[in-house]
């Protein structure tokens, strides 16, 4: 009798720990596998080396790989499909800009981005300035509006490409204030800037990382800051809604997008790690060298609340101007 109540006891425990090891495993939170993390640019530059940090943190926090595919070309399209084409489960990521949206709004994907994103977190943002030439009699934001409407369809812009986001700010600058300058599309922002130095062209919106050199030179002038607050490496720069323009923002941001239907525990998860480690100090500074700053947290509701707005900002765009549409 005590060897069979032995042989039972050992059975008994041998069943509740196989009940707890399977319960773990079965109940273990995500990511239980490597996941993968399309970018669609190639290797080198601002959203690759920011999405393999954020990939290297989510390694080490999560235990699993994190591995990041560069799918560059066609705008952005070409990974924006691989995409749309992904598991809702969490496994297949994608870190991109704003300016994604601007391929779904102009028509050039067979979706609505609304429909097949989840925006889980973002991560950084960067304001944009505009810059003119120094030869131009403008020293105030406020100037420049008064000056260009006098000017109609006699100033040329620069933006980095038809149907850019920088092309669709400032078509919306042109709107919002009142102005007629004529769109000259460049292939990015390098030339851009030489033409601009040369005088080719008057007026510029770009970055703050591709300008400050320049400003700091005194080749170009900056006049005004895209961003709804001035920033702190140029307090003295107005923005553009406190000099008329109200409401006026643009903003290159970048994030971390799910599939529409993964589970809310994957968003979460992203949510959490991605903004923790973006917003501790020392992180917070690289990204501040750069020009941009991390984004706060805030929730995936929040977040997508503000991505959907943004979208339909730019249908109505486009719906009035017609840019993006081969011009």
């Amino acid at each position: 009798m005590l060897l069979i109540r032995l042989v039972v006891s050992m059975l008994s425990v041998a069943i509740v720990m196989a009940g707890a090891g399977a319960g773990s495993v079965l109940g273990q939170s995500y990511p239980t596998k490597p996941v993968r993390v399309i970018v669609p640019t190639a290797p080198g530059g601002g959203i690759n080396n920011l999405a393999r940090a954020v990939a290297q943190r989510l390694t080490e926090r999560w235990g699993q790989p994190v591995i990041v595919d560069n799918r560059p070309g066609a705008n952005n399209i070409i990974a924006m499909d691989i995409f749309s084409e992904a598991l809702p489960d969490g496994y297949t990521l994608m870190a991109g800009t704003n300016s994604m949206i601007l391929n779904s709004v102009t028509g050039r994907l067979k979706y609505d981005i609304r429909n097949v994103y989840y925006p889980a977190v973002q991560m950084t943002t960067q304001p944009y300035l505009l810059l003119l030439h120094p030869s131009m009699p403008i020293n105030s934001m406020k100037e420049f509006i008064t000056y260009a409407k006098g000017k109609s369809k006699e100033l040329n812009y620069a933006s980095t490409g038809v149907g850019s986001l920088i092309h669709f700010g400032s078509e919306l600058f042109n709107m919002m204030a009142g102005i007629n300058m004529v769109h000259v599309p460049y292939k990015g922002t390098g030339p851009a800037i030489i033409d601009l130095i040369g005088g080719n062209i008057q007026v510029f919106i770009c970055g703050t990382l591709g300008s400050m050199p320049h400003i700091k030179t005194g080749k170009l002038k900056a006049v005004g800051v895209t961003s709804l607050s001035r920033i702190p490496t140029l307090p003295e720069l107005p923005t553009f809604s406190e000099s008329g323009v109200v409401g006026y923002e643009l903003r290159n941001t970048t994030a971390v997008y799910a599939p529409i239907k993964a589970p809310r525990t994957v968003l979460l998860a992203l949510n959490k790690e991605v903004s923790e480690f973006l917003n501790a100090p020392e992180m917070k500074a690289k990204i501040a060298a750069d020009g941009s700053e991390a984004v706060a947290p805030n929730t995936p509701e929040a977040f997508r609340k503000m991505f959907v707005a943004e979208v339909e900002q730019w249908e109505k765009l486009i719906k009035r101007t017609g840019i993006g549409l081969g011009n």
